[in-house]
């Protein structure tokens, strides 16, 4: 579970990144 929340943390970190 914690891995799985911590792919999430950085898929949205990427996408936020692409974003801006």
């Amino acid at each position: 579970m914690i891995r799985n929340a911590w792919h999430f943390y950085y898929a949205l970190r990427l996408v936020f990144k692409v974003v801006c």
